[in-house]
């Protein structure tokens, strides 16, 4: 059951690192992480969030799950900010906002066993007697298709798609609204993903869960997510329902992370257009003025440079930040042209 209401809200958020150095006019270097980032997760829903690796994708992601404390703007769930309200709101939000780490076999303590792990979200929040505790592991090893035997296990006797249903158990223990799925199949092999994400998809359905994915990968977020989020060096810079992403991409880049899934039996006798994104990732602790991408945009010009372009609405739920998108947006303000830029 899903509405439209937004459960998390993200709203202008940035999140800098210091890096103990001083530039040349004398002001602390930092990392530029997240940068005035604003996004919803509704209901039910499950949004992704793509882009290359050191984009700020799973900084976010720790964001909204309380993990890091934001240098500034603020994130609200069902209307609360997660770092403000009272003691007890705080704790709510704790209970409510689980992350579901990247890497299975780094993510276990391999020191304890299974129930361990799964009863410790219950035990720091002071749930349920012991044997209430061990009942519940039971169930959520069940939910998850591992059999009764695994809770006196340890991690190091279970494969990495078998950790990663652990980890998704250890994620549902305090029963959430929201889980934040950080890379949750890139370290798995191709049989076993789609396990995992059709997996995801049935706990959604059966706890009502709000997902937000994080993945380097569009052909799994395509796969699982309603809304994807595309973001680069700090700064989402399209967002849309999965369908119209991948049909009508607006950005440059957004157009070059599509063009680069592979394809299983490309059309015989013809070429693939070129899509590939030139040139490296500057530096996100110098990060280039204005756009952020245009020192790897083919279509970039002098007011790239010296304006940073907002986000424009193109269709419902689909907006993009580029001055020369690559169709025009519905919005009064029209889409700039090379000639008005020179």
């Amino acid at each position: 059951m899903t509405d439209d209401s937004p459960l998390v809200r993200v709203e202008h958020v940035v999140r800098e690192y210091p890096v103990g150095a001083w530039n040349v006019r004398g002001h602390p270097r930092v990392v530029h992480a997240v940068s005035d980032v604003s996004l919803s997760l509704r209901r039910g829903r499950t949004v992704g969030l793509v882009g290359e690796s050191g984009c700020g994708k799973s900084t976010l992601g720790r964001l909204v799950v309380g993990l890091e404390r934001p240098t500034s703007g603020v994130v609200r769930f069902d209307g609360v900010d997660i770092r403000g309200g009272t003691r007890a709101q705080r704790r709510t939000a704790r209970r409510e906002l689980q992350l579901m780490f990247q890497d299975p076999y780094g993510s276990l303590d391999p020191r304890m066993n299974i129930g361990s792990i799964i009863a410790e979200p219950l035990v720091v929040q002071r749930q349920g007697a012991r044997k209430e505790r061990r009942e519940r592991v039971l169930h959520l090893l069940a939910e998850v298709g591992l059999p009764a035997s695994a809770i006196s296990r340890y991690p190091s006797e279970f494969s990495g798609g078998q950790r990663q249903r652990l980890g998704l158990a250890r994620a549902l223990a305090l029963n959430p609204q929201v889980i934040v799925a950080d890379e949750p199949v890139s370290a798995l092999d191709v049989s076993v993903r789609s396990q995992i994400l059709n997996l995801m998809l049935d706990l959604q359905v059966a706890h009502e869960l709000t997902y937000l994915v994080i993945s380097h990968d569009l052909t799994t977020l395509r796969y699982i997510a309603d809304e994807i989020g595309v973001m680069y060096l700090g700064k989402l810079v399209e967002w849309g329902p999965s369908a119209a992403l991948f049909q009508n991409a607006v950005h440059p880049y957004t157009r070059a992370l599509i063009g680069a899934i592979p394809v299983a039996e490309p059309p015989s006798g013809r070429r693939r257009q070129s899509t590939a994104v030139r040139g490296e990732v500057p530096s996100p602790v110098e990060p280039p003025s204005g756009c952020r991408f245009r020192t790897r945009c083919p279509r970039a010009e002098s007011i790239c440079a010296e304006v940073e372009p907002p986000l424009r609405d193109f269709d419902a739920g689909h907006a993009a930040a580029c001055h020369f998108p690559l169709r025009d947006p519905v919005t009064a303000a029209p889409a700039m042209t090379r000639k008005e830029s020179a």
